[in-house]
């Protein structure tokens, strides 16, 4: 997943995203940047060529390089940690330091940082609302982004579970705010609890033979799941119902059951901005 581009947690604890990333980065290969190259084409039905592309929570930066190898004209990508700007600059690097590609540190919840950020004809925030602590005010937010009739708005959420999710936030709050001998007894925790259910299920040797997608990496994205907070979650009904009275319609979705999953939505504008 990507890092989160919030304010700080009413708390003040949060998941180290951009840490994780870097960390991430050096398993960075030709074959996951094809397979998250592969994922957002799919994701937008088709490539970029003369749009414009706004990375909201760009974490390691690997799908801004994916927008830019899928030919947008300009690219802007922001986080709100350091940690993951620092990852979305190397990417940058790494694609030759284009011009037409902008990295930034910023608050997806800052109206006034991203009204001077414009508009957009692609927004792009998968996995990454759903960790700023205001997750509505954030989809919100990052709704003013997009352009005129026609923009898109490509989401992913955490998928809520009324009778789990408010103990997965207490897992995840544990893990944030834990030392290294709790974080490594949640994660141990969490890899049994998931091989026992999928056992349980005759679902494990699918499991073991699946690859992560999104150009991912099984390990960082195991400690981002368990780590990630701030952390909230939508039922797909109530995220479609918020984001269509704001003048959007669905045009694709991929939604799941498990509370692991993050349901991916595509709305495009239809009226006015």
């Amino acid at each position: 997943m990507t890092g989160a581009a919030a304010t700080p947690s009413a708390d003040n604890v949060r998941f180290g995203f951009g840490r994780n990333w870097q960390a991430y980065l050096q398993s960075i290969d030709e074959t996951k940047l094809k397979a998250a190259e592969d994922e957002l084409r799919q994701q937008l039905g088709g490539d970029l060529y003369s749009r414009t592309f706004l990375d909201i929570g760009s974490g390691s930066g690997i799908h801004s390089l994916a927008a830019h190898r899928l030919g947008a004209r300009t690219i802007v990508s922001f986080d709100y940690d350091a940690d993951s700007v620092a990852c979305t600059q190397q990417m940058h690097k790494r694609a030759g330091a284009p011009e037409n590609w902008q990295v930034l540190q910023g608050s997806v919840l800052d109206a006034e940082f991203l009204a001077q950020l414009g508009t957009f004809d692609v927004v792009y925030s998968w996995g990454v609302l759903h960790h700023t602590g205001a997750m509505w005010r954030a989809v919100e937010l990052a709704m003013t982004c997009c352009g005129g009739p026609g923009s898109l708005l490509l989401i992913g959420l955490y998928h809520r579970k009324p009778w789990l999710t408010p103990a997965v936030k207490v897992v995840k709050r544990a893990y944030s705010a834990g030392g290294p001998l709790q974080r490594g007894a949640l994660l141990t925790g969490y890899v049994a609890a998931t091989v026992a259910y999928a056992a349980a299920r005759g679902q494990l040797g699918q499991m073991l033979r699946n690859t992560p997608r999104r150009g991912m990496n099984a390990w960082h994205d195991l400690v981002d799941w368990v780590g990630g907070y701030p952390f909230e979650a939508a039922t797909p009904t109530e995220v479609v119902a918020f984001v269509e009275k704001h003048g959007f319609k669905l045009r694709e979705s991929e939604t799941f059951t498990s509370f692991a999953a993050v349901n991916t939505f595509l709305f495009e504008r239809l009226g006015p901005q």
